[in-house]
């Protein structure tokens, strides 16, 4: 309770917003008509040297999580850095949401201040690529230790492109084909996602899940749980499971082939403002459905 007596009975909650580029914005600056946008040398990479305080505003404004939050008249917390991988998202909430320096999956400096659960509703979390995790099959780890490499804090990324030689040397002793084996690391890398929103879910924070690459849909349906909370993407007529099969079959929901917005796109794969529009609204739609089932569930 208030300790100054306050009059209003309403406990306003925020939203936040956990994710990688996609969530942060990145790009959605080239949308403003301002003559300090810059064009960078790789127009798919990210060159924060190249924006100002006045592109970041821009993006913070018309980003997915700030159109959901202004929707339901209340703020949101985005995750403060671009880029990253699944771990780091939750890492985060570790950090500055539950104020754990050893939390969960560790934590990262992301922001100034500890953010209450009491005082947040729900929690979005946008799924990225598992190539960015690091490597957590144990098997695996102890057969390249015995080779004298350490896998720790190497991600998938780096153990494809610099130890391909060793990984199918251990398949072949472990009798894995290679497609059994990136499916347990995608099952991994998903359930250690789920055993953090669970915990999120225990602090009275609801959560909702959306997925970015199609190579991970079918993991997370598999799944009840994480199904139950995954926020389908509609668009006209169509619904899709992820962001990438939404971009990849409308016209314009990349930046880098929004021909509406611009005579010459910039080359840059990150979702356009139509795309953050399509992402907001369906956003909207699932927490208005969980409400109303909530409410129901109340009065039954």
């Amino acid at each position: 309770m208030n300790p100054f007596g306050l009059k209003s009975k309403k406990h306003l909650k925020g939203l936040v917003f956990a994710g990688c580029s996609y969530t942060w914005g990145q790009g959605l600056h080239y949308y403003n008509q301002s003559p300090t946008i810059l064009k960078p040398l790789n127009e798919n990479s990210f060159d924060p040297s190249l924006l100002n305080a006045t592109h970041v505003e821009y993006i913070k404004l018309y980003r997915y999580s700030t159109k959901v939050a202004r929707f339901f008249d209340t703020y949101c917390i985005n995750q403060p850095f671009n880029g990253g991988a699944n771990i780091t998202s939750l890492a985060w909430w570790g950090k500055s949401f539950l104020n754990q320096e050893d939390s969960f999956f560790g934590y990262i400096n992301g922001s100034s201040y500890c953010i209450d659960p009491r005082d947040i509703e729900y929690f979005s979390l946008q799924i990225t690529q598992w190539l960015r995790s690091v490597v957590t099959d144990q098997d695996t780890i102890d057969y390249f230790q015995t080779q004298g490499i350490d896998l720790k804090d190497i991600t998938y990324y780096i153990l494809f492109e610099s130890y391909q030689d060793k990984l199918e040397e251990y398949l072949n002793l472990s009798g894995q084909s290679l497609d059994q084996w990136i499916d347990k690391a995608k099952t991994n890398d998903i359930n250690q996602l789920k055993d953090m929103l669970e915990l999120i879910e225990q602090q009275g924070v609801k959560t909702i899940v959306l997925i970015w690459p199609n190579d991970l849909v079918e993991t997370v349906l598999k799944d009840s749980w994480l199904s139950a909370r995954l926020v389908n993407l509609s668009y006209r007529t169509k619904t899709y499971h992820c962001i990438q099969d939404l971009a990849d079959n409308e016209v314009g929901m990349y930046i880098a082939n929004d021909y509406e917005n611009f005579k010459k796109p910039p080359k840059d794969h990150h979702p356009s403002m139509k795309c953050h529009d399509v992402i907001s609204e369906s956003i909207i739609k699932h927490i208005q459905k969980d409400k109303n089932e909530h409410s129901t569930n109340d009065t039954l």
